[in-house]
Protein backbone atom coordinates (compact mmCIF):
# COMPACT_ATOMS: atom_id res chain seq x y z
CA UNK A 1 0.00 0.00 0.00
CA UNK A 2 2.51 2.33 0.82
CA UNK A 3 4.52 1.43 -2.87
CA UNK A 4 0.80 2.20 -4.36
CA UNK A 5 0.36 5.78 -2.19
CA UNK A 6 4.20 6.83 -3.35
CA UNK A 7 3.51 6.32 -6.90
CA UNK A 8 0.23 7.74 -7.13
CA UNK A 9 1.87 10.95 -5.46
CA UNK A 10 4.38 10.81 -8.06
CA UNK A 11 1.91 10.99 -11.03
CA UNK A 12 0.06 13.64 -9.61
CA UNK A 13 3.48 15.53 -10.11
CA UNK A 14 2.94 14.86 -13.91
CA UNK A 15 5.60 12.20 -14.36
CA UNK A 16 4.84 9.10 -15.67
CA UNK A 17 5.44 5.53 -14.88
CA UNK A 18 5.57 2.35 -16.06
CA UNK A 19 2.56 0.26 -14.43
CA UNK A 20 3.41 -2.55 -16.16
CA UNK A 21 7.31 -3.22 -14.12
CA UNK A 22 5.32 -2.27 -11.07
CA UNK A 23 5.98 -5.75 -8.56
CA UNK A 24 3.18 -6.09 -6.63
CA UNK A 25 3.80 -5.81 -2.82
CA UNK A 26 2.81 -9.66 -2.67
CA UNK A 27 6.07 -10.59 -4.47
CA UNK A 28 8.15 -8.04 -2.69
CA UNK A 29 6.80 -10.27 0.88
CA UNK A 30 8.33 -13.41 -0.93
CA UNK A 31 11.58 -12.04 -1.74
CA UNK A 32 11.90 -10.66 1.85
CA UNK A 33 11.00 -14.20 2.79
CA UNK A 34 13.62 -15.94 0.32
CA UNK A 35 16.28 -14.04 1.24
CA UNK A 36 15.35 -14.47 4.92
CA UNK A 37 15.76 -18.15 4.68
CA UNK A 38 18.87 -17.62 2.66
CA UNK A 39 20.59 -15.27 5.88
CA UNK A 40 19.03 -18.24 7.88
CA UNK A 41 21.58 -20.52 6.38
CA UNK A 42 24.55 -19.04 7.58
CA UNK A 43 25.81 -20.23 11.30
CA UNK A 44 24.53 -17.77 13.93
CA UNK A 45 27.18 -16.78 16.54
CA UNK A 46 24.66 -18.61 19.11
CA UNK A 47 24.44 -21.35 17.35
CA UNK A 48 28.46 -21.65 16.33
CA UNK A 49 28.70 -21.10 20.09
CA UNK A 50 26.89 -23.82 20.60
CA UNK A 51 28.58 -26.04 18.68
CA UNK A 52 31.67 -25.54 20.17
CA UNK A 53 30.02 -25.96 23.63
CA UNK A 54 28.98 -28.97 22.71
CA UNK A 55 32.41 -30.25 20.73
CA UNK A 56 33.92 -29.34 24.07
CA UNK A 57 31.43 -31.31 26.39
CA UNK A 58 32.31 -34.81 24.09
CA UNK A 59 35.30 -34.42 26.37
CA UNK A 60 34.49 -35.46 30.25
CA UNK A 61 36.68 -33.72 32.42
CA UNK A 62 35.50 -36.04 35.33
CA UNK A 63 35.53 -39.01 32.97
CA UNK A 64 39.35 -38.77 32.40
CA UNK A 65 40.01 -37.73 36.08
CA UNK A 66 38.55 -41.04 36.73
CA UNK A 67 39.92 -42.77 34.60
CA UNK A 68 43.41 -41.38 35.30
CA UNK A 69 42.71 -42.50 39.20
CA UNK A 70 41.73 -46.15 37.80
CA UNK A 71 45.23 -46.31 36.20
CA UNK A 72 47.02 -44.92 39.20
CA UNK A 73 45.28 -47.67 41.23
CA UNK A 74 46.49 -50.69 38.93
CA UNK A 75 50.26 -49.40 40.33
CA UNK A 76 51.34 -52.16 41.95
CA UNK A 77 53.53 -50.98 45.05
CA UNK A 78 56.15 -53.03 45.88
CA UNK A 79 56.71 -53.84 49.47
CA UNK A 80 60.14 -55.16 50.63
CA UNK A 81 59.82 -58.14 51.80
CA UNK A 82 63.12 -58.72 52.51
CA UNK A 83 63.60 -60.16 56.50
CA UNK A 84 65.72 -58.07 58.61
CA UNK A 85 68.72 -59.80 60.47
CA UNK A 86 67.87 -58.59 63.73
CA UNK A 87 70.94 -61.24 65.09
CA UNK A 88 70.45 -64.16 66.90
CA UNK A 89 72.05 -65.67 69.79
CA UNK A 90 74.66 -68.23 69.68
CA UNK A 91 74.82 -71.04 71.98
CA UNK A 92 77.64 -71.10 73.99
CA UNK A 93 76.94 -73.62 77.26
CA UNK A 94 80.01 -75.77 76.61
CA UNK A 95 82.42 -75.67 79.52
CA UNK A 96 84.80 -72.75 79.28
CA UNK A 97 83.35 -71.97 76.32
CA UNK A 98 83.58 -67.59 75.78
CA UNK A 99 81.67 -65.46 73.37
CA UNK A 100 83.62 -62.99 70.99
CA UNK A 101 82.27 -61.30 68.42
CA UNK A 102 78.83 -63.02 68.45
CA UNK A 103 80.67 -66.32 67.78
CA UNK A 104 81.46 -69.10 70.76
CA UNK A 105 84.62 -70.21 71.42
CA UNK A 106 85.66 -73.41 73.50
CA UNK A 107 88.06 -75.79 74.20
CA UNK A 108 88.25 -79.63 74.28
CA UNK A 109 90.78 -81.88 76.40
CA UNK A 110 93.56 -83.64 74.25
CA UNK A 111 92.97 -84.98 70.96
CA UNK A 112 94.77 -85.72 67.66
CA UNK A 113 94.44 -83.34 64.48
CA UNK A 114 91.85 -85.46 62.82
CA UNK A 115 89.73 -86.56 65.61
CA UNK A 116 90.01 -82.74 66.82
CA UNK A 117 88.16 -81.46 63.76
CA UNK A 118 85.42 -84.13 63.76
CA UNK A 119 84.88 -83.53 67.47
CA UNK A 120 84.35 -79.61 66.70
CA UNK A 121 82.15 -80.37 63.89
CA UNK A 122 79.86 -82.87 66.14
CA UNK A 123 79.29 -79.84 68.42
CA UNK A 124 77.85 -78.03 65.37
CA UNK A 125 81.72 -75.94 65.52
CA UNK A 126 84.53 -75.99 63.66
CA UNK A 127 88.36 -76.10 64.70
CA UNK A 128 89.20 -72.03 65.46
CA UNK A 129 89.75 -69.55 62.35
CA UNK A 130 91.95 -66.84 63.67
CA UNK A 131 91.40 -63.51 60.90
CA UNK A 132 92.02 -60.60 62.99
CA UNK A 133 94.79 -59.58 65.78
CA UNK A 134 91.40 -59.13 68.51
CA UNK A 135 91.00 -62.13 67.79
CA UNK A 136 94.14 -63.82 68.40
CA UNK A 137 94.03 -61.95 71.37
CA UNK A 138 91.15 -63.30 72.55
CA UNK A 139 91.68 -67.16 71.48
CA UNK A 140 95.04 -66.89 73.25
CA UNK A 141 93.61 -66.47 76.54
CA UNK A 142 91.68 -70.24 75.78
CA UNK A 143 94.02 -72.71 78.17
CA UNK A 144 96.74 -70.16 77.61
CA UNK A 145 99.49 -72.64 79.11
CA UNK A 146 98.92 -76.19 76.36
CA UNK A 147 99.34 -75.69 72.68
CA UNK A 148 96.10 -76.19 71.24
CA UNK A 149 94.94 -77.34 67.63
CA UNK A 150 93.67 -74.46 65.36
CA UNK A 151 91.60 -74.46 61.59
CA UNK A 152 94.94 -73.95 59.53
CA UNK A 153 96.11 -77.32 57.95
CA UNK A 154 97.55 -78.27 54.11
CA UNK A 155 97.40 -81.07 52.15
CA UNK A 156 100.05 -84.13 53.23
CA UNK A 157 101.47 -83.97 49.28
CA UNK A 158 101.71 -79.72 49.34
CA UNK A 159 105.31 -78.69 50.43
CA UNK A 160 105.51 -76.38 53.62
CA UNK A 161 105.24 -72.91 52.90
CA UNK A 162 102.92 -70.61 54.35
CA UNK A 163 101.15 -70.80 51.22
CA UNK A 164 100.01 -74.41 51.35
CA UNK A 165 97.95 -73.69 54.22
CA UNK A 166 94.06 -73.15 54.28
CA UNK A 167 91.53 -72.79 56.84
CA UNK A 168 89.29 -75.59 57.48
CA UNK A 169 86.46 -73.33 56.54
CA UNK A 170 87.57 -72.04 53.15
CA UNK A 171 88.33 -68.57 54.89
CA UNK A 172 90.92 -66.47 53.21
CA UNK A 173 94.13 -66.65 55.05
CA UNK A 174 94.96 -62.91 56.03
CA UNK A 175 96.20 -62.58 59.24
CA UNK A 176 98.97 -64.53 60.37
CA UNK A 177 100.93 -64.98 63.43
CA UNK A 178 103.69 -67.82 62.52
CA UNK A 179 106.62 -68.13 65.05
CA UNK A 180 110.30 -68.07 63.88
CA UNK A 181 111.14 -70.82 61.21
CA UNK A 182 107.79 -71.87 60.93
CA UNK A 183 105.66 -73.65 59.14
CA UNK A 184 108.89 -75.78 59.31
CA UNK A 185 107.79 -78.90 57.78
CA UNK A 186 106.90 -80.69 60.94
CA UNK A 187 103.25 -82.02 60.08
CA UNK A 188 99.86 -80.88 58.00
CA UNK A 189 98.52 -79.54 61.11
CA UNK A 190 98.55 -75.87 62.91
CA UNK A 191 99.33 -75.55 66.81
CA UNK A 192 98.64 -72.22 69.03
CA UNK A 193 101.89 -72.42 70.74
CA UNK A 194 102.08 -71.65 74.48
CA UNK A 195 104.34 -68.68 73.12
CA UNK A 196 101.46 -67.30 71.67
CA UNK A 197 102.77 -68.29 67.91
CA UNK A 198 101.89 -70.56 65.24
CA UNK A 199 103.38 -73.39 64.39
CA UNK A 200 102.97 -76.60 62.19
CA UNK A 201 102.97 -80.10 63.37
CA UNK A 202 102.08 -83.74 62.54
CA UNK A 203 98.39 -84.49 62.78
CA UNK A 204 99.10 -87.67 65.08
CA UNK A 205 100.30 -85.84 67.94
CA UNK A 206 97.21 -85.20 70.77
CA UNK A 207 96.79 -81.55 71.77
CA UNK A 208 94.38 -79.55 73.58
CA UNK A 209 91.88 -78.35 70.53
CA UNK A 210 89.78 -75.24 70.10
CA UNK A 211 86.50 -75.04 68.99
CA UNK A 212 84.34 -72.15 67.23
CA UNK A 213 80.66 -72.33 66.74
CA UNK A 214 79.30 -69.39 64.36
Amino acid sequence: MRAAVLIACGCLAGCSYDFESFTPAEELDSALVEDSSSADSFVSPDTATAADTSATDSVDIDTATTADTAIADTVVVVVDTAVTDTGTTVTCTDAEGKLYGGHCYFPLSALDGNAAKTACEGKGAHLVTITSGGEESFVEGIRSGKDRYIGLRRPASAPSVESSFTWVTGEAVGYKKWGGGEPSGSGECVLLRTSSSWGDQDCKSTRDVICERE
